[in-house]
């Protein structure tokens, strides 16, 4: 009786060492299947059309909003504004004289402060000052001055003045919206794009792609936005605005019209004909699927291609070429090539919270043209001048105007800009 007792806890021991081995063995074939499958998983999400188009789409705005956020430099509606440009041009083309006046130093600035405005043209030679003009508007009253030349204020009439007058009012008549309410309307576009991507237009193949003379194994993902697509696409993104009130709130400011308005108008079905089939193309190559190439096609021709190896560079139809040097929130280093017109040159932008400095050059295969320019923007008030000693245009007398034109040609003595003012004027 013992020894069949012992037998059974024996056999029960077995059984439970069975089956714990089992579920060892089990585990230990599980563990490398999920991991197989997760890593499989991870690489078609990788590797997934809809992704590599919605990551392409993603990166290219997130740089945008950098960019934006890096360099920012906003205006509250009753701040004061100062703009200034400076900038001179260096050829070695004979333009008749006209080469050694545009080497000079310019500057042109427009300041405005409680509704005053002040617009300056300066003209100088290294050091010395050739000329400073001053143009201002006063409560509504135009004036000109001139220290240099005149020593009294000059007011103009408000008809002679007219075209000065439609510039600003077209300027301060632009809508006017915040940075952050201008990355909102890109970013939530950007979005409503991606959700209405449809598999059903996207096409899937290997290929090989050619770029900078080497032959590329890639992988080419098309989407193709035929006129079908176009319209399912566009009502899709309409359908969605009407339900963001911040875009609405946003958009009928910028259109100058009502939140409802607006809305009525982007329900409207309207009569819209879609001539044109459009494509974005991306080739992607290597396990982590990255982007080398990305092309825009209207009606199977490329419009603009952009090449993402060693060298980037952007193609528009084979007719500007840019290839990127440095492109980050701080520094825009760029060379180009514009093949129609023969010639080449680069770009390179220094941007500051408030100011850009941009350097120019075009070059030919016989001669070069530079210009540098530093564009400033400022919060700084300005002085306003002595309005007590004004002398109307239309009562200058012939001495005054005699006084000007001798002090301008003082002013001019040793400058290039004297045989311009002695050929033209005296």
């Amino acid at each position: 009786m013992r020894k069949m007792n012992e037998q059974k806890k024996l056999e029960k021991i077995e059984k439970k060492t069975a089956h714990a081995s089992g579920i060892k063995y089990t585990f230990f074939i599980a563990i490398p299947v999920i991991i197989i499958l997760v890593a499989l998983g991870f690489y078609y999400a990788r590797t997934n059309p809809v992704t590599i188009l919605t990551k392409t789409i993603d990166e290219s705005s997130a740089w945008i909003e950098k960019l934006a956020n890096q360099n920012s430099f906003t205006f509250q509606k009753n701040d004061p504004i100062n703009v200034t440009a400076a900038f001179n041009i260096s050829t070695d083309l004979d333009l008749d004289g006209l080469e050694k006046i545009l080497a000079y130093n310019y500057q042109v600035s427009y300041k405005k402060f409680n509704e005053n405005e002040q617009t300056s043209i300066q003209v100088s030679d290294q050091d010395k000052e050739i000329i400073n003009i001053n143009y201002y508007n006063i409560n509504g009253e135009n004036f000109l001055e001139s220290k240099k030349l005149f020593s009294k204020l000059i007011k103009i009439p408000q008809e002679e003045n007219e075209t000065v007058s439609q510039i600003i009012e077209q300027v301060n008549s632009f809508p006017q919206i915040s940075k952050e309410d201008g990355i909102y309307l890109i970013n939530q576009l950007k979005k409503y794009f991606i959700q209405s991507i449809n598999k059903k237009y996207i096409n899937r193949e290997k290929t090989d792609i050619n770029i900078d003379d080497k032959t590329i194994k890639a992988t080419k993902i098309t989407y193709l936005l035929n006129k079908e697509n176009q319209k399912r696409t566009l009502d899709y993104i309409k359908n969605a605005i009407t339900e963001d009130d911040r875009f609405l709130e946003i958009l009928s400011k910028i259109m100058k019209i009502e939140k409802k308005e607006l809305i009525g108008n982007l329900q409207k079905e309207e009569e819209y004909e879609y001539n044109t089939d459009y494509k974005i193309t991306l080739y992607t190559e290597g396990l982590n699927q990255k982007v080398i190439k990305v092309n825009l096609e209207e009606d199977d021709v490329t419009v603009v291609s952009y090449t993402n190896t060693e060298e980037k560079k952007i193609n528009f139809k084979n007719e500007v070429i840019i290839k990127i040097n440095e492109l980050s929130e701080k520094n825009i280093d760029i060379d180009f090539e514009l093949k129609e017109q023969n010639c080449n040159g680069s770009l390179k932008l220094t941007l500051h919270n408030n100011e850009i400095d941009a350097k120019i050059s075009i070059k030919t295969k016989e001669n070069y043209f530079d210009i540098n320019t530093t564009i400033t923007l400022g919060k700084e008030t300005f002085i306003l001048p002595n309005t007590s000693n004004v002398v109307s245009v239309e009562d200058l007398t012939e001495t005054d105007i005699l006084t000007i034109l001798e002090n301008l040609e003082k002013s001019l003595e040793g400058t290039t800009l004297l045989q311009l003012f002695e050929q033209n004027i005296l």
